[in-house]
């Protein structure tokens, strides 16, 4: 026993030792790691402020010598030494010399300027004083005399013409920096001669102050100093003159209270005069500095830095942390070293006690090997565990040596994050009592598998010692069961909800038109002999059905976006053309509620691209239709369709924007507008009939497109909406290079207030070879026409803005007439209705009609019109005559009632109408029937016996004379896109929907007829 105990003294007294040399060791190497770290720090900081003053001093002698032939020159014209000026000549120079002096001072920022003169030694100075007198002269002022420390002329001619001064008889704020320079560097003799004052070199000065400043620092908490001195020690500059004022620094390190390390002051002052480098410690008093110099690289200056120690070494943290962090593991493994005597001493103690408790565990772990659940045993007091089951690891990923060493790292494997188990929390527990939960936890390597235990924990005694059971039963199976439930509940209860909403919202909706319908259908019976009442009780009737109709469409549009039906049918359209469509369809509503609507259009728009029409109609008419219907009387409407940066090969990236001035949207109903059934009911919308459902179809084809839409609102100021989408770029036609020349047309005047109009219309036109002059007033046209006429420069056609601020677009027409008569073509190009304005327009000598936007396509089909004296056809011309008279159709229609609807309205026409039950009937009178007895086919789809389809696909495959050619229509009530392929994928030539449009009807007749006609013709 007593030679264990000696032998631990040993061991101890050994570590204890090592100890102690350890720490004296790394405390030499650390004063060593400091000073080397702060002294490489300080002269890279101290490098940087060194370089820039360098710069600096540079910069003035470059200025200086950029400025040599100019003053020479100037002088020289001022004193008259250069011939040919005069006496107004050399004043004009004087004042431009004076001129240029002030701006280079505001420019470059020094104090004055000088022509240095004479120079001698004052009698009385002492020996460190400014004891070199040198007259000088500033442009403006009479000489004077600054003194200096050394001769100006020996500096210059020494190419190192910096110096500090003072100005004679000034205070001690007149000290200054100066940069001299020679007038000509390759002649010493060189003289001149200003107002009589004779100078052999120029200088600018700047304050102390201000080169002080180039010399501050702005690190180690403003406690640094620094200084320009010469190698004798007087000090030129002091970055901070407020304290550790200086006039020679060789003199103050000579002071009995200073202490140089490594050096003393002889060896720093041969080190200055031989240019060098070096950093090193001092002692002022109790406070130590680090002291840096270096040179200047200009006149045998240095540089001098001084900070003190304690602040440099305060970024030195990290060093301290590390050695901390180095004593801290010395003296665990100290702890480690004393542990191991402890644990070697009670190993014999406890070794058969282990291998029964090995045996044991090896026990448990067979029976948990190949099963789910978990067991662990752990103490209260430390959570230290005495048995961790093998499948610990392998179902969640935790190293089993953690989980004995604290029972509580079970938790990292938690999905959820728990509140740690206390030893105060687990002796609440009462000896043989449980506590229990479910938990979800992870394998922490794998998250993709998480499983639900139901954790149970039993205290009990073991071998008289308090301990935790803890058992972590497999509850995954059941829990998944219950979640699953849990969500077709959800899925049901949400279903149910969203069928009683839509079934809710459909019952009011459609309730309301069909309460007109009916309501006004009992007055018609009533007032059935009074006409006008008839008339307007029709009217409604027919109102209130479109808004059925309506409704029904969007119901119809909305199921068949959610069930994932709707195709986009991409076509090549015209963009100028869809805008014109848009602008015509929507312009009628606007003029019946007295809104102003204007259409603009911004960079460079294509004229041909791929897309759906259809669908880009349907998103821009349902939100231009919106900012009508909400949009008071007198309010504003804008179109705007610009096109963005490109961000797809060969796609046009457009921005349709549509603003208004109307009510406006509250912004929590701005967060929901494009939900189905969505609407904001308030006192100013209750009167505006809707579905709720326009804006969610469009949001919705907007994202089938591709697209972006966003809206911006607020109450009482109006709505924007913006739709982003990319369209592809069709190949258009190649353009007629010489098309503007052919029809004459190289210059255009455009006439608009909007400025930005006119810059469009110039970059649009960009490329044609047309020059486009603009004028923003019909003043300012009017002149330009005038200017162009006189300069053998006509404009060949003139684009008028119709609505301009003075004098509007007729008036300036008229006067352009009255200057250069009718031989100059004139177009308004007005976003107005022509029919308004046209008689007035016509009068003034307005030639033609444009629509507001510019288009290039549109302005060509203009200038042809106007070429052939109006002989262009017009895009799209309504037919004169729709008349149907004497037409002979065959309808299959199986309902009696639309049948006899048709029957009446087809008479009111005076066209016959033969009727067929169902599919089969209708082949059968086609085939009977002879050549001419029938023009065209109206079919029907859903029909008993044989469908509309089924009998197209008869008719053709007939042997009919005219099975191949005979028109036929679907008229139907499957109104979608897919309805409309198959009826012509079944032999139709053209489907519409129900209820019947006669208009529709009749335009889509009389068109297929005349296709018909035209392709008889060409046989």
């Amino acid at each position: 026993m007593n030679h264990r105990k000696l032998r631990d003294g040993i061991i101890i007294a050994v570590c204890a030792v090592a100890v102690v040399i350890t720490a004296v060791l790394y405390a030499i190497f650390a004063s060593h790691h400091i000073f080397k770290e702060s002294k490489e720090h300080l002269t890279e900081i101290y490098e940087q402020i060194n370089s820039s003053m360098s710069q600096t001093i540079e910069s003035n002698r470059k200025l200086l010598n950029g400025w040599n032939q100019y003053i020479d020159n100037s002088v020289n014209i001022i004193n008259g030494s250069s011939a040919g000026y005069d006496d107004a000549d050399r004043a004009a120079r004087r004042e431009e010399f004076g001129s240029f002096m002030k701006q280079q001072k505001q420019l470059w920022g020094f104090t004055d300027f000088y022509f240095i003169g004479n120079e001698h030694t004052a009698e009385t100075a002492g020996e460190d004083e400014f004891n070199n007198v040198v007259e000088v002269k500033r442009i403006d002022g009479e000489p004077i005399n600054i003194r200096t420390r050394r001769k100006i002329q020996n500096l210059i001619a020494a190419d190192e013409g910096g110096v500090v001064g003072n100005i004679e008889d000034g205070d001690e704020g007149s000290q200054f920096m100066m940069f001299a320079m020679s007038l000509k560097s390759d002649d010493s003799e060189y003289k001149n001669i200003i107002d009589g004052f004779e100078y052999y070199a120029i200088g600018i000065s700047y304050s102390s102050q201000d080169m002080s400043n180039a010399l501050a620092i702005n690190v180690f908490k403003n406690q640094g100093v620094c200084y320009v001195v010469l190698p004798d020690g007087n000090v030129l500059l002091q970055s901070n003159l407020e304290r550790d004022l200086r006039d020679n620094y060789l003199e103050f390190l000579r002071g009995s209270n200073i202490t140089i390390s490594d050096k003393n002051v002889s060896q720093i002052e041969q080190d200055w005069k031989d240019q060098k480098s070096d950093t090193m410690l001092i002692t002022v008093g109790d406070v130590e500095y680090y002291l840096t110099y270096m040179p200047v690289g200009f006149g045998g200056w240095m540089f001098i830095g001084a900070v003190p120690s304690s602040v440099v070494n305060s970024s030195m943290d990290w060093f301290r942390t590390v050695t901390i962090m180095v004593m801290a593991v010395i003296f665990v493994i100290l702890a480690a070293v004393v542990l191991w005597l402890y644990i070697t001493t009670s190993r014999r103690r406890y070794k058969e006690k282990a291998l029964e408790v090995k045996s044991r565990e090896g026990l448990l772990d067979m029976l948990t090997e190949n099963t789910r659940d978990m067991f662990i045993v752990f103490s209260p007091e430390d959570f230290k565990a005495e048995y961790v089951s093998a499948n610990v690891e392998k179902l969640l990923g935790l190293n089993l040596d953690e989980v004995r060493a604290d029972f509580r790292k079970m938790l990292d494997a938690a999905v959820e994050k728990y509140r740690p188990f206390t030893t105060e929390g687990l002796k609440k527990l009462e000896d043989g009592g449980v506590w229990e939960r479910d938990i979800c936890m992870r394998n922490i390597n794998s998250e993709d598998e998480q499983i639900w235990f139901h954790m149970s924990l039993y205290r009990s005694k073991i071998n008289g010692k308090d301990r935790i059971v803890t058992m972590f039963s497999d509850r995954t199976k059941e829990r998944q069961m219950y979640d699953r439930l849990d969500q077709l509940l959800t899925i049901a209860k949400n279903a149910n909800a969203a069928k009683s909403n839509f079934l809710s919202n459909m019952s009011h909706d459609i309730r309301t038109p069909m309460n007109a319908i009916i309501g006004y259908a009992t007055l018609l019976a009533k007032d059935a002999d009074n006409g006008e009442k008839v008339r307007e009780y029709t009217r409604k009737i027919t109102y209130s059905g479109q808004h059925l109709l309506s409704l029904i469409n969007d119901i119809l549009d909305m199921s068949k976006i959610e069930s994932g039906k709707t195709s986009l049918n991409k076509e090549e359209f015209r963009l100028p053309e869809f805008i014109e469509e848009l602008y015509s369809m929507i312009i009628a509503q606007t003029n019946a509620k007295n809104q102003t609507l204007d259409v603009h259009t911004k960079g460079n728009i294509p004229e041909i691209v791929m897309g759906d029409k259809l669908r880009l109609n349907q998103i821009m008419l349902n939100i231009l239709s919106n900012a009508v219907k909400y949009t008071p009387e007198g309010g504003q409407i804008a179109l705007k369709v610009e096109t963005m940066k490109q961000t797809v090969h060969n796609h046009a990236h457009l921005r349709f924007t549509v603003a208004d001035n109307g009510i406006g949207m509250s912004e929590e109903y701005v967060k929901t507008i494009f939900e189905p059934f969505s609407r904001e009911t308030t006192d100013k919308t209750k009167s505006i009939q809707g579905t709720g459902l326009g804006m969610a179809i469009t949001k919705n084809i907007v994202d089938l497109m591709g697209g972006v839409i966003t809206v911006d609102s607020e109450p009482g100021k109006g709505t924007t909406f913006t739709v982003e989408l990319e369209l592809e770029i069709a190949e258009s036609v190649p353009e007629d290079a010489d098309f503007w020349v052919h029809h004459n047309v190289t210059r255009v005047l455009v006439v608009d207030d909007e400025e930005d109009v006119c810059m469009d219309i110039k970059e649009l036109m960009a490329g044609t070879g047309v020059d486009v002059e603009y004028a923003i007033t019909g003043q300012d046209a009017i002149k330009a026409v005038e200017k162009a006429t006189n300069d053998k420069k006509d404009f060949h056609i003139v684009l008028l803005d119709w609505k301009m601020p003075s004098m509007d677009g007729v008036e300036t027409a008229r006067r352009i007439r009255e200057k250069v008569g009718r031989d100059l073509p004139i177009m308004v190009l007005t976003s107005y209705s022509f029919d308004d304005i046209e008689a007035e327009a016509r009068a003034a000598g307005i030639d033609l009609f444009m629509s507001k936007p510019f288009f290039v396509s549109n302005f060509k089909r203009a200038v042809m019109e106007i070429r052939s004296d109006g002989a262009a056809a017009e895009v799209n011309p309504e037919p004169e005559n729709m008349s149907l008279k004497g037409l002979k159709v065959l309808a299959a229609e199986d309902n009696e009632i639309n049948a006899e609807i048709l029957t009446e309205l087809l008479d009111i026409e005076e066209v016959s109408c033969d009727i067929a039950s169902n599919g089969q009937e209708a082949v059968d009178k086609f085939t009977a029937s002879k050549v001419g007895q029938y023009d065209i086919i109206f079919m029907d789809i859903q029909m008993p016996v044989m469908n509309g389809y089924e009998a197209a696909r008869a008719i053709r495959a007939s042997k009919h004379k005219r099975a191949k050619t005979i028109p036929i229509i679907a008229m139907t009530a499957n109104a979608f896109d897919d309805d409309v392929k198959a009826a012509i994928d079944s032999g139709m030539n053209a489907h519409l929907a129900k209820p019947i449009d006669m208009d529709k009807l009749k335009q889509l007749v009389i068109k297929i007829l005349d296709e018909t006609k035209s392709s008889k013709g060409a046989k």
